[in-house]
């Protein structure tokens, strides 16, 4: 095989050598691409290394994809999927090519691109992908039992990696599946599962998985009926940092989707708007949900959600109080039930399930302003609220939140605030 070739093929085998935790050189600029797209979570990392580093044509592709640029990697597929290609090497561009025709909407375009490229003699790790968005297609048609098919293959390769992402997103999509399938109480069983999963790091806690995770609790939501306004916005800010510009648009499409009433609104159709215009998916998952009978299984659980909608009990998202763009620059979210704290710069996930004091603070601040006799009497149940006498312990409290999580906790006249703290249960 030429360099070039070796090149061409070398992107994909860093998955396997990475979750199998095998060393590879640091200084080689797929590797350090590959890194910034996965493990790091970095879009714009990536695509940074795209214009200072010597890469293959198949890492350029992925990047691309993960940025969004779905017409420069459609283009860049069409120079190099020649069907003189070896096999193993014709499999990766198909990979690609179904990939970019997953996040434009064209199922079936995907199904037939995947079912070549596995008859293509694919490595293991292509192999999981190939299974991946084969599923994902599969399960927009509504094809949910194949999609599942698909998603159990994933699973019979994965023991090969068992660390690696792709073996835990499969995971994560087998519970949407089982929840269409066998009821939304054995969904949330898997569900609660990878949870479990990705907060004892047993999978590689990265921001797309956590986005992943997510979206998960949005299509379950859907499925009952219930706000997953607070979901949204997570997937928003991690898409943000991470730089994935589509799913980016499409977590601002979940928060207007969740009709939850925003004061700026105009923000955010603006941003919807702009969205639309760069990606043909949220434009045709836009026209789908106007349909009485939508094509996509996204469009019917949207569908399904407006007319089956109950109003979330303690709601404080109101036109008054909501600022969508404020909402946007908190730095740390709590994820009360999952009991987990996420600060976003630099990424980092603490597990709180060991810590009730602090996880009771951080839920009593998270719910906007109050005041110390608020927050005490939510902590100390059995106590009664005595300024002279409690103050001081409110103050190492509020002091050893800065400290541990670099969380500003502000008190004037009695009323403390932390502003840069969001819950995702509101």
């Amino acid at each position: 095989m030429s360099n070039q070739g070796k090149r061409r093929n070398q992107a994909a085998v860093y998955e396997a050598q990475f979750t199998a935790g095998v060393k590879v050189d640091p200084q080689d600029p797929d590797h350090r691409t590959f890194l910034a797209r996965i493990s790091e979570s970095d879009g714009r990392k990536a695509e940074a290394l795209l214009m200072t580093e010597n890469l293959s044509s198949l890492e350029i592709v992925r990047t691309l994809i993960f940025r969004g640029k779905l017409c420069e990697a459609k283009a860049l597929i069409s120079q190099n999927a020649s069907s003189r290609l070896k096999p193993e090497a014709r499999a990766e561009w198909l990979l690609e090519d179904a990939r970019v025709n997953l996040f434009l909407g064209r199922f079936d375009k995907v199904i037939d691109l995947t079912t070549q490229a596995l008859n293509q003699e694919p490595t293991n790790v292509s192999k999981i992908s190939l299974h991946q968005v084969r599923s994902g297609a599969f399960f927009e048609k509504g094809e949910i039992a194949q999609s599942l098919k698909d998603a159990e293959a994933i699973e019979t390769l994965s023991v090969l990696y068992p660390a690696g992402p792709s073996s835990f997103l499969s995971r994560v999509h087998k519970s949407k599946c089982v929840a269409r399938l066998s009821g939304i109480k054995s969904g949330e069983i898997l569900l609660k599962e990878c949870w479990w999963i990705y907060k004892t790091g047993k999978t590689p806690q990265t921001r797309d998985s956590l986005v992943m995770l997510a979206r998960a609790e949005i299509d379950f939501a859907r499925l009952q009926g219930h706000c997953y306004f607070g979901w949204a916005i997570l997937t928003a800010l991690l898409s943000q940092d991470s730089g994935d510009d589509l799913f980016l648009g499409l977590s601002f499409l979940d928060i207007f989707l969740s009709e939850v009433a925003c004061h700026n609104s105009e923000f955010l159709t603006t941003r919807i708007r702009e969205a639309a215009r760069q990606f043909s998916r949220i434009q045709d998952l836009l026209f789908d949900i106007e349909k009485s009978e939508p094509d996509s299984e996204t469009g019917r659980k949207v569908v399904l959600y407006k007319k089956q909608r109950k109003e979330p009990k303690n709601c404080k998202y109101c036109p008054e109080t909501l600022d969508l763009e404020n909402l946007l620059k908190v730095t740390h979210v709590l994820l009360g039930k999952q009991k987990i704290l996420i600060s976003r710069s630099p990424f980092s996930l603490d597990s709180l399930d060991t810590r009730s004091r602090i996880l009771r603070l951080l839920t009593v601040l998270a719910k906007g302003s109050q005041s110390k006799s608020e927050i005490f009497d939510y902590l100390y149940e059995r106590q009664k609220y005595v300024s002279h006498l409690h103050d001081n312990t409110l103050r190492q409290s509020f002091s050893r939140l800065r400290k541990e999580f670099q969380i500003s906790v502000l008190s004037i006249d009695g009323i403390v605030n932390a502003e840069d703290l969001y819950s995702v249960h509101g």
